[in-house]
């Protein structure tokens, strides 16, 4: 908003409004592709990884289960 005077000012606004929303929605998009690795020792000592785009509130250390490729809490 320090860039020209008036009408110039008003126009660098308007471009820093549209940049930003730009940012958020390519932020947002990429968010969606985002993956998480989550590696399980099983309880008969196998390592098994799964990828999937939510945690579920899965912590290290959590006991969870490994059902249709997915980890979820017991």
């Amino acid at each position: 908003n320090q860039f020209g005077n008036g009408d110039g000012k008003t126009a660098m606004t308007v471009a820093g409004v549209a940049a930003g929303a730009y940012t958020g929605k390519k932020i947002a998009e990429n968010s969606e592709k985002m993956k998480y690795r989550i590696t399980v020792r099983m309880e008969d000592g196998d390592i098994e990884t799964v990828v999937q785009s939510k945690l579920h509130n899965i912590h290290v250390g959590d006991s969870v289960r490994v059902h249709d490729g997915k980890a979820e809490h017991n």
